[in-house]
């Protein structure tokens, strides 16, 4: 049996053990999980003595702080790890075995995704057509922000494009741009990871005359190996996430983060009646269950259509 602490135990056993499993960008955000989440509280605990209520009291602490998502990655995370020390026989008794799993309908209701309005959009278009006074970078970024509109790309989708992945009426999308942490430099680091963030988000996504108009936009520039390029490399999503602050700013379009673009592309394309199993295959979800987990405040008004029925039954 081990004597190992519990940070003892996923610093030398168990971290490195998933480290060779897992992609980089994936194992990165493990160790913030490990590193921010839990350690801090149950890291000094010896891993053989720690009882189901030590985790039943931390999940109270969990339930308070965080969100459901954020509670079931932690749950998931303590769970993998004691069952790992069960199989290989570093402890006898894994606390996890009684410890249910964070249940959504006992935390507060997720935030709705904010998207722009019609007016919004009108104002952005506006605003990113205009160049005088504009640097090349914030011209690039503003036509790149309607290429997200256009399509529901995620940001280190849009960012990792290539010329060479606009093929015919197409944009395929097989890569991401992540943060990783560089474990020789302990620092984080941007690179291109050659995959996509899961398998369900390689696909193409048919390219709208709007998204060509960007392209040609930005193809009016000397042209470099990424389509949103910055000083012949691909821009890294801190600075992106500036430059659609920064244009907001500039437009006088209400603040809101740069994932509004993609929830407003869904949102527009469920206002046009597209089918929901269409809708997740272009916004690269693992399954329609999470399209509908996400947007499921876009149903709503069917909920309160049923009075239709009243002329039928």
């Amino acid at each position: 049996m081990t004597e190992k602490t519990l940070t003892e135990y996923y610093e030398q056993i168990w971290l490195p053990v998933k480290k060779s499993s897992l992609k980089l960008s994936s194992y990165t955000r493990l160790e913030q999980i490990v590193y921010c989440n839990i350690l801090p509280t149950l890291g000094d605990e010896i891993l053989q003595s720690i009882t189901p209520m030590t985790i039943i009291k931390f999940m109270q602490i969990v339930a308070e702080k965080y969100s459901f998502s954020t509670a079931k990655k932690i749950y998931q995370t303590l769970n993998s790890c004691f069952k790992y020390a069960i199989d290989t026989n570093d402890i006898t008794i894994n606390p996890m075995t009684i410890i249910p799993v964070p249940q959504k309908n006992k935390y507060p209701p997720a935030q709705r995704m904010s998207v722009l309005t019609v007016k919004e959009i009108s104002i952005m278009k506006k605003t990113i057509t205009e160049k005088s006074g504009k640097s090349k970078i914030d011209y690039i970024a503003g036509w790149a922000f309607y290429i997200m509109l256009n399509t529901g790309l995620r940001p280190g989708e849009l960012l990792a494009l290539t010329w060479a992945d606009i093929q015919g009426d197409y944009i395929y999308i097989n890569k991401n741009i992540v943060t990783v942490k560089d474990s020789e430099i302990n620092k984080y680091i941007t690179i291109v990871q050659q995959t996509p963030k899961t398998a369900s988000s390689e696909r193409r996504i048919f390219m709208n005359n709007n998204v060509r108009l960007a392209l040609k936009e930005i193809r009016s520039f000397p042209i470099e190996k990424y389509i949103i390029s910055f000083n012949g490399s691909f821009l890294t999503p801190n600075y992106f996430r500036k430059l659609w602050y920064r244009f907001i700013k500039y437009s006088g379009i209400k603040k809101r983060n740069l994932y509004s673009l993609r929830h407003t592309f869904a949102s527009l394309m469920f206002s046009q009646d597209c089918d929901i199993k269409s809708i997740s295959y272009i916004m690269g979800h693992s399954s329609v269950r999470t399209t509908y987990d996400i947007y499921i405040h876009l149903f709503e008004k069917n909920y309160r259509e049923t009075n239709l029925l009243d002329n039928i039954i």
